[in-house]
């Protein structure tokens, strides 16, 4: 969905007679919508963020969020049931008669946004690697995980005897070439989606 910021300029009438310029600003939301009874995947193909995954991997900054009350299924639908149990990589791996992607990771109809983010994302690397010149360049992806809660950054992959060190340290900065970066964050290197996926559900468990 797109949102929309809409500034234009109007009249009013004054308390004390004869009218005055106004400048009034009307936010919109336009995209895509679903109905209660469709899938994860429906759901994820109608989000289009496989087109916002393209645009990122070209450099481009993009951000997903969910938004609602309490309960009404935020985390089911980022994480899928794994937001519940907390599976990890044991139970994603390869069985006989489970559909699986390039990217090496089981396919669950429940999965979320971020399951399948990560497989878009390392299906991409994985075609990179094989058109590119393995002598001269290679593909790392790392993970980074942290919140925002009171104005304060947490390392959500921080070793725990460092985490208040760091949540005293991190701090938002700018620059022209990296846009918004935090230093001394922690990043892990995560050879696959399944790896990946572990260390979001290790970040989400603290």
């Amino acid at each position: 969905a797109r949102v929309t910021l809409t500034r234009r300029r109007g009249t009013e009438r004054a308390s004390g007679g004869g009218e005055r310029s106004v400048e009034v600003e009307c936010v919109g939301f336009r995209g895509p919508c679903v109905g209660g009874r469709a899938t994860q995947g429906e759901f994820y193909d109608a989000s289009g963020i496989d087109g916002m995954i393209e645009k990122t991997l070209e450099g481009r900054a993009s951000c997903v969020f969910a938004y609602g009350q309490t309960g009404s299924g935020k985390t089911f639908t980022m994480l899928g049931k794994c937001g519940d149990c907390g599976c990890g990589d044991a139970q994603r791996q390869s069985i006989d008669g489970t559909d699986v992607d390039d990217a090496g990771m089981v396919i669950d109809d429940d999965d979320g946004i971020i399951p399948r983010a990560l497989s878009r994302v390392y299906r991409a690397a994985s075609r990179a690697r094989a058109d590119a010149d393995p002598e001269s360049s290679s593909i790392v992806v790392r993970v980074s995980y942290y919140e925002i809660y009171k104005e304060k950054i947490i390392d959500l992959l921080a070793e725990s005897s460092s985490a208040n060190a760091h949540a005293k340290q991190l701090r938002v900065r700018w620059r022209k070439r990296e846009g918004f970066y935090i230093p001394n964050l922690t990043l892990r290197e995560a050879h696959s989606a399944s790896d990946a996926l572990a260390l979001v559900l290790e970040g989400a468990t603290k």
